[in-house]
Formats: C-alpha cells, structure tokens, sequence
C-alpha cells in the first residue's frame, strides 16, 4: 500500500514537471510569435512607406492616399420637381413650414462676461414623413459668425393635440419636450 502511495506521489509530480515544461514551451512560442509578428509590421510599415511616397509622386496624391468621398443618397435618386406629399398627422402644423428668421433678435449670455444679440434662422421642413424637421442655426449680430447648430423633430400623436419637440445640439445637449397644442 506505501509502495502504491508513493507510485501515485511519484506520478503526479512527473505529471507536474511535464506541464510546466509544455506551459514553458507555450510562452516561449508566443514569445517568438509575437517578435516575428513585430518585425514583420515594422517591415511591412517601411516597405509601404516607400512605396506610398512613390505612388503619391506618380498619380499626384499626397502620401500615396487616395481621398474618397460618398454622395448623398439624393444625388442617386431622381430628381423630383414635386415635394413629397405631406402626411395628413402633421397638417394641422403646415403653417410652420418654411424658412423663419428671429423679429426681435435674441439676446444671450451664456458663457461670456458680456451680453450679446444675434439672429436665428429657423429652418422648418418635411419629407413626407408624420413628422416635422427642423434646424435652428443662430448667428452673432456684429459678427455674423455662426454660434451653436440645433437639429431634431416636431411630433403630433395623430388624432390628438399632443406634441413632442426632440432636439440635439452640436454642444451636446439633447431635449425632448412634450405638451399639447392649441388648435
């Protein structure tokens, strides 16, 4: 029975010994990958360097880089000479459509130490959808530089006077406002 005990001890320290050699070799394998993976890309970064600069000489383009550009998906449609037919939910709001600008001009402070004016040109349109689009874009007064940029949606729950004003903001503020109109 001892002689069993210490076959099996025996045993499992061979056992032992063999995975920690195969652990060992394991690591070293990945070592010696991931060196021949590194000296392949910093071979293959030279190689298309090179050979970058070379193209860019040939076709005229800076750095061997061909710029690409994608059209809008309106330029691939056909051009239509009718605006969409709009959807019946948002007619009780077609008094809105069109472009608006700001009478009285608005005033400001925000994040400066001085009070300002500027001018908001309120773009307000449709594509046929149940909804209405919008963009606010205001414009300092003295120097007609644009100031933020504001994009979203005007909802009507249908056959209702509910309404929802979802917005965004190029400064990172996002509203949603819910309440009921007037009819």
């Amino acid at each position: 029975m001892k002689e069993s005990i210490f076959q099996g001890i025996i045993l499992e320290k061979k056992r032992e010994r063999e995975r920690k050699r195969e652990r060992q070799k394991k690591k070293e394998k990945k070592k010696k990958n991931k060196e021949r993976k590194k000296k392949r890309k910093k071979e293959g970064r030279k190689e298309g360097r090179k050979e970058g600069r070379k193209e860019g000489r040939k076709e005229g383009r800076e750095g061997g880089r061909k710029k690409v550009s994608f059209p809008y998906l309106s330029s691939l449609l056909p051009f239509s000479p009718e605006p969409p037919t709009m959807n019946p939910v948002v007619e009780p709001l077609s008094w809105m459509l069109g472009t608006w600008l700001s009478d009285p001009l608005g005033a400001g402070t925000f994040l400066t130490p001085q009070p300002f004016q500027y001018l908001e040109e309120v773009c307000i349109s449709h594509v046929g959808q149940p909804v209405l689009n919008f963009s606010f874009n205001p414009f300092h007064l003295d120097t007609r530089k644009p100031m933020h940029r504001e994009c979203g949606f005007i909802h009507l729950k249908p056959n209702t006077n509910k309404v929802a004003f979802v917005s965004a903001q190029n400064t990172v503020i996002l509203e949603v406002e819910e309440g009921k109109m007037n009819r």
